[in-house]
């Protein structure tokens, strides 16, 4: 934003003016296939979301402080993967790049650098709630109960609106397919670092080393839980088996989120910086959608309570409501019935 109302600054590094970008034709710039591929996951996981939050929102889940938070980090992605899906999908399709329309591509930067920020590190805040949860209930009510949950979401948006805001933000690029600092990668290379975003470095390796950390520390209080449960009622196999089953499960869950976050931002420092291939940087666009749009796939497959809510609450109505509708279709006579029964 400091650029973009420092209207001097803003012609001096945003300028296209020393270059020709229709040097590369449209057509050489277009990643049709890869365009569509993103078009499709971001239709298929804002669908996904869609029943996941509504369980999360339910007013016996809502209540809990973990469900909120899940919830909230939901509603991020849902709106994050519009930039990581639709609009890097639709660019890499026409072959936009910067140029094409600069004060536009700058401003749309700032909001999904913001968001980016804000999802992932609610995905820590959740981790550390489910942490200290694992820990002692106690713990937990202290810092999340009440008002207090609104406090951390609050910290979490001023804290993407801050860095979105007032931080050089990322440019979409169709021909490279992926966000990047320099405007004018491709054609102009950043030998200076004016275009390097120390903001955003700082915090993909806060996260992208800070998630595991928590992940980890999670598993150690688990397994000490799970085993003490476990001491308790040795005597009862078939119960002990079904917590090893709850753990492993839970333990699957926290893992994959993590990698996935890990992997993305870790993955995006590493092409800010060094020359890769452009299958890497493609990579790379696969990786920050999936980060955050396979998290409902995440829980729909491995946690039991919100598949079966999803199916009580969404798939029974909806093929009780069309064996009803098929019933009645069967039972109710054609018009050309009608009038033959009368003549």
């Amino acid at each position: 934003m400091e650029t973009l109302v420092a209207s001097d600054r803003f012609q001096r590094f945003y300028n296209c003016s020393f270059y020709e970008y229709e040097s590369v034709p449209r057509m050489a710039r277009k990643n049709m296939l890869v365009g569509i591929i993103l078009l499709m996951l971001y239709a298929v996981f804002e669908i996904l979301y869609v029943p996941c939050l509504a369980v999360f929102a339910r007013r016996e889940n809502i209540r809990e402080s973990c469900y909120k938070l899940m919830l909230f980090m939901g509603i991020l992605s849902m709106i994050n993967i519009h930039s990581s899906g639709l609009i890097i999908g639709v660019y890499a399709i026409r072959g936009d790049v910067f140029c094409d329309r600069p004060l536009f591509n700058y401003v749309i930067g700032m909001p999904a650098f913001g968001l980016y920020c804000a999802e992932s590190l609610t995905a820590v805040i959740l981790a550390f709630n489910r942490c200290i949860e694992m820990w002692d209930n106690r713990i937990v009510r202290i810092l999340f109960d009440g008002h207090r949950m609104y406090w951390w979401m609050a910290g979490v948006v001023l804290y993407g609106f801050v860095l979105g805001t007032f931080t050089i933000p990322p440019i979409p690029n169709g021909m490279l397919v992926g966000w990047f600092w320099n405007p004018h990668i491709a054609y102009f290379d950043d030998t200076e670092g004016v275009y390097q975003n120390k903001a955003f470095t700082a915090h993909n390796i806060s996260i992208g080393f800070g998630l595991p950390l928590i992940y980890a520390v999670f598993y150690i209080i688990m397994h000490k839980k799970m085993s003490m449960i476990g001491a308790e009622g040795v005597q009862n196999r078939q119960r002990a088996a079904e917590r090893r089953k709850s753990k492993a499960n839970i333990f699957v869950q926290v893992l994959l989120i993590g990698i996935l976050h890990m992997f993305c931002t870790l993955l995006y420092v590493y092409i800010q910086y060094f020359p890769v291939p452009s299958w890497v940087i493609m990579s790379a666009s696969y990786a920050w959608i999936v980060s955050q749009g396979f998290i409902p796939v995440i829980y729909i497959t491995f946690n039991k309570y919100i598949r079966r809510s999803i199916k009580r609450f969404f798939i029974d109505p909806t093929l009780s409501q069309l064996n009803t509708m098929r019933i009645y279709t069967t039972q109710v006579p054609s018009i050309n019935n009608i009038g033959e029964s009368r003549i």
